[in-house]
């Protein structure tokens, strides 16, 4: 598993989750990932959540569209989850099957 911290990188992840809708972690992926992520932030597992990228960038898609309303389509969605990953919210992790995010709950 890599974490991804670069703009590139999230948006490279961004547009393969669009194109590729299979490329979703596994259970057992997003397990290790809570388990890497508790570790390094010194938190009990039952504090993150993770969840398969595309899920979350639908939520945070909808949610965006819902507050921009018609300046939805000037929202640079790669750089709103590089802001995130910088301030250590939100961290986004390629697996062997996919992508998947982890944050507090």
């Amino acid at each position: 598993m890599d974490s991804l911290k670069l703009y590139d990188d999230l948006k490279f992840a961004i547009r393969c989750v669009d194109i590729w809708e299979k490329l979703k972690s596994t259970d057992a992926e997003m397990e290790e990932v809570l388990k890497h992520e508790a570790n390094k932030k010194s938190l009990d597992q039952s504090a993150l959540f993770c969840q398969p990228l595309q899920d979350y960038l639908e939520m945070l898609i909808a949610m965006i569209h819902n507050e921009s309303g018609e300046w939805f389509f000037y929202v640079d969605i790669a750089g709103v989850l590089y802001d995130f990953v910088s301030t250590d919210e939100l961290s986004v992790y390629k697996t062997e099957s996919g992508y998947c995010v982890c944050f507090k709950k």
